[in-house]
């Protein structure tokens, strides 16, 4: 398998996620939501379930597709979800 070429994106606590943060874990699991997204909100309580029964060497992102200008209402989702991670805007 090649290397993952650069990348990065901004993370909703006002950091940076690139390739490096990627290739820190052998799995990575990308979850894409929206908070018009009922379904996706509703599934983010099962998701941090999810993310914390998995073991260290595999790590759940999310992608939250409107975060950018919503910041704190996607943290209160997450929040409210119990989920612990990195989620990117």
């Amino acid at each position: 398998m090649g290397a993952l070429a650069s990348f990065s994106a901004d993370t909703l606590d006002g950091g940076t996620f690139t390739q490096d943060d990627i290739q820190e874990k052998d799995v990575t699991v990308i979850n894409f939501w929206s908070l018009t997204c009922g379904p996706c909100i509703a599934e983010m309580p099962d998701l941090a379930a999810f993310a914390a029964a998995l073991p260290d060497n595999v790590q759940v992102i999310t992608v939250c597709l409107d975060g950018a200008g919503n910041e704190t209402y996607a943290g209160t989702v997450l929040e409210e979800a119990g989920f612990v991670g990195v989620t990117l805007i």
